[in-house]
């Protein structure tokens, strides 16, 4: 079982929307595909259509888009709407996905 992250996207009919999401997508997208050869075999990394994934959508209560869900092997899953820079996104990988610290037995 690997570690994941899910980027939500969905379909808009309002073009000053599809716009801004689209520039958001763009910037983010190649991150991902790259991140998603560096990490291969530790991480997979999956899209979601909101609109065709309603159902799912709603679960989470994804309301931005994009939104990205980091679900590690153990521990609780962490979403973050928005777009950030690739290094933000490897902090995360390294940090709370492939090394988390264990903090069940701090004092």
């Amino acid at each position: 079982m690997y570690h994941s992250i899910c980027l939500s996207v969905f379909r808009v009919k309002n073009t000053r929307s599809v716009s801004i999401i689209f520039q958001l997508l763009t910037a983010v997208i190649p991150h991902l595909e790259e991140l998603a050869k560096e990490y291969e075999g530790k991480l997979n990394i999956y899209k979601v259509d909101t609109e065709a994934e309603m159902e799912l959508s709603a679960v989470f209560g994804i309301q931005s888009i994009p939104t990205f869900l980091f679900i590690p092997q153990t521990g609780l899953p962490m979403m973050q709407p928005g777009a950030f820079p690739k290094k933000v996104f490897k902090e995360v990988i390294e940090e709370k996905l492939l090394n988390p610290v264990d903090t069940t037995n701090e004092v």
